[in-house]
């Protein structure tokens, strides 16, 4: 008989069983919410909830509670929409198809074939049937989302039922682009007033961002279409964008390129012309300081002309004056010897005058 454990309490479990009754097992490393198979001669005893029948009444309502009470919500797109509602223990309470094409993949699955299996096992088997109805041909995509109160729990969800779904497509030799989200409550019911899931919504809407704002987008007739659609759809508006992109950057690049090549061509001239200017300025100031020297020089020169000049007129005048004192030395020694002479021959002649002078009286007195 079919079994599922409700509760762990250290060495034993509490397990629901097909008929309504709970039993006490042995915890051989169960986990709540595992399906194990008791025959009904099972060596594990029934519980006696005689001793305690508000506790019995208690337990067997807690059970019951946790077991149906919808906990998760998995939806998968591919074109098929179908939704699973969920317990706590990731086990399958309903199945809902929500388009035509999920409605049809459904009626080739046995919904009691599904109820009470883990959502592992729920998807596989979906999955298969849809790979059965060629919706994996060409370019297969499938979009899972998953919700729940527990945010963790449904992103590790979302994430375990990715890699069942890949697992699965390669078993069957489809290579199937697989996209698994998490999503709040309110996006479940958001999605729901349009007649989608949740997974399909947030597909489209990744669509309508890739285009440009002036584009036209029809939200209501891309929400009926196939998911690989969609995706092809959104990854060639990717792809353009990021090749638009790619030449957008390249442009940029270019401009920042030729502003450099401009700033530079701009920064050499200025240099260039910093230089002339610089070598200009040398060449003004080697000039002023050649003219300044050779002004010097000149001024040097007329002063060492003007002070030979000095010199010379000094030692000119000094010569001058040496010979003019000569010259009146010479003339008043000339004059002296002269007047000497003159003395001396006048002294003479009146010797002379003399001597005759008493001559002539000495010839007059022997007369």
């Amino acid at each position: 008989m079919k079994t599922v454990i409700v509760r762990i309490e250290n060495r034993y479990a509490t397990a629901l069983r097909d008929d309504g009754t709970f039993v006490r097992v042995k915890n051989q490393n169960y986990s709540v919410g595992q399906v194990i198979f008791m025959k009904n001669q099972s060596v594990f005893a029934k519980i006696v909830w005689a001793a305690s029948a508000a506790a019995a009444v208690f337990i067997l309502s807690l059970g019951v509670w946790a077991y149906s009470t919808p906990y998760t919500y998995v939806s998968l797109d591919v074109n098929p929409s179908i939704e699973y509602t969920l317990n706590r223990f990731d086990r399958v309470l309903t199945v809902k198809a929500v388009n035509d094409d999920g409605q049809e993949i459904i009626k080739e699955v046995e919904l009691g074939n599904l109820s009470n299996k883990t959502i592992d096992e729920a998807i596989a088997e979906t999955v298969k049937q849809i790979n059965e109805h060629g919706y994996f041909q060409g370019d297969g995509a499938i979009v899972i989302a998953t919700s729940a109160k527990d945010i963790k729990k449904a992103e590790a969800l979302a994430n375990r039922l990715k890699d069942e779904v890949d697992r699965e497509t390669k078993e069957q030799g489809q290579d199937v682009d697989i996209d698994a989200i998490s999503v709040g409550r309110e996006r479940v019911n958001e999605a729901r007033e349009l007649g989608v899931t949740p997974g399909r919504l947030n597909l489209v809407e990744k669509l309508r961002d890739s285009f440009d704002e002036e584009d036209e987008f029809d939200m209501e007739e891309w929400l009926q279409k196939p998911v690989k659609e969609i995706m092809k759809a959104t990854k060639e508006n990717r792809e353009e964008s990021k090749e638009q992109s790619k030449t957008d950057k390249q442009e940029q690049k270019d401009q920042e390129q030729s502003k450099k090549q401009d700033d530079k061509e701009v920064k050499e001239a200025s240099k260039a012309a910093s230089k002339q200017e610089k070598d200009m300025s040398k060449v003004e100031s080697k000039a002023a300081e050649k003219k300044i020297a050779a002004e010097e020089k000149v001024k040097k020169e007329q002063a060492n002309t003007e002070e030979k000049q000095t010199r010379d007129k000094s030692k000119s005048e000094e010569k001058e004056s040496k010979d003019n004192s000569k010259a009146e030395e010479k003339e008043t020694r000339d004059k002296s010897k002269v007047e000497e002479k003159e003395s001396k021959d006048n002294s003479k002649a009146e010797s002379k005058n003399a001597k005759e002078q008493a001559k002539d009286n000495k010839a007059n007195n022997k007369k």
